[in-house]
């Protein structure tokens, strides 16, 4: 009966995004070009998309678990996780219509990282995955919180400000975050994780995107918005934990684009900017000044992502750190080339 879902999720997302569009632009929840001088778009653009992937896949998870026999998750577990998401597909619509300052907009992905640990995903986790040797155990406590709880909350705005960040090119986030999920799908059918029921979240987020994709990608008809863009960050965030604590596989799967935000915020703090200061900075953007096309940076990403994704599966499959650390360094390496080559075609070097 997952097929069923599953056909929910993509058609779902795929008819209710022209819906959500149309409504988007009467509310006044539109991206103007213009507006900001890294806009890439020349007419008014709609900020529904992540409203219908956020909508398909709730959707189709209530069709799945009306008709599923044994629930992948304790029941209070989904209502935690609709909760979370809510809440930022609220703080996504405010942003989107009143341009919130940061020191504001991070209140919403707080509020979704808390809920979550409010309602015990995480809680559970007893150890992080470890490709170098023993897992490393996580039963000690902060300030009497247990230090699962904080491991769990770090790494959900890590993520949802990784994509968060990424969202700067037509259908990148989209498709980066389509990738990852299909990872960690693949991940949940390996004899080392084995967890089928699992799965069932992975499928129905990615075929929510694929439905959605053909409206996002370059030249897009639809953003995802403010709530879209966290909201895949925290889906991604969010399976790695169910699916065994999986940390690593989805840090590799989403690496260069975390390391881009590690190498933006340290080079806007090194210069006496604000972390959150908006600029050209990062990766995506580099790609667009070096002379490609929207469509040609997006599919090189894809294909480097898609890469790291095929190499977390190898790790999870055989366990080799020989494999993860060459590729955490081959994911440094490519980002460090970007920024080298940018650097020098300023200068005139090339």
């Amino acid at each position: 009966m997952i097929t069923l879902a599953i056909g929910v999720a993509f058609l779902g997302a795929a008819g209710l995004t022209p819906v959500m569009s149309w409504l988007a632009v009467r509310c006044g929840l539109v991206d103007v070009p213009g507006q900001f001088w890294r806009k890439q778009h020349v007419r008014v653009v709609p900020l529904a998309g992540g409203t219908s992937v956020w909508a398909a896949f709730w959707l189709a998870l209530s069709v799945w678990l009306a008709v599923a026999e044994v629930p992948a998750l304790p029941a209070w577990w989904y209502w935690g996780l609709l909760l979370s998401s809510s809440c930022l597909m609220l703080g996504g619509w405010l942003d989107d219509r009143l341009r919130l300052p940061a020191t504001r907009s991070w209140l919403f992905p707080a509020g979704a990282a808390v809920l979550v640990s409010w309602c015990g995903i995480g809680s559970d986790l007893t150890a992080l995955s470890n490709p170098f040797g023993a897992p490393i155990p996580l039963a000690a406590r902060v300030l009497g919180v247990p230090l699962s709880g904080v491991v769990t909350g770090m790494w959900l705005m890590g993520m949802m400000y990784t994509t968060k960040l990424l969202d700067g090119v037509d259908g990148l986030v989209a498709t980066v975050s389509l990738l990852a999920t299909l990872v960690l799908l693949a991940v949940t059918f390996t004899p080392q994780v084995h967890q089928p029921q699992t799965a069932s979240l992975a499928a129905l987020l990615a075929a929510a995107l694929a439905g959605f994709l053909p409206y996002n990608f370059p030249p897009a008809r639809v953003f995802l918005g403010e709530g879209g863009s966290t909201f895949l960050g925290f889906m991604i965030a969010v399976l790695a934990v169910v699916v065994d604590g999986k940390f690593a596989t989805a840090f590799l799967v989403m690496g260069v684009p975390m390391l881009d935000v590690v190498v933006v915020v340290f080079s806007r703090v090194l210069a006496g900017q604000s972390p959150f200061a908006g600029d050209r900075r990062h990766l995506h953007f580099r790609l667009l000044d070096l002379g490609l096309s929207p469509q040609q940076a997006v599919g090189l990403y894809a294909t480097v992502v898609a890469g790291c994704g095929l190499a977390a599966v190898v790790v999870q499959t055989l366990g080799s750190w020989v494999v993860f650390a060459l590729l955490v360094l081959a994911m440094t390496a490519f980002v460090a080339v970007v920024h080298w080559l940018h650097q020098r075609t300023r200068q005139g070097g090339l």
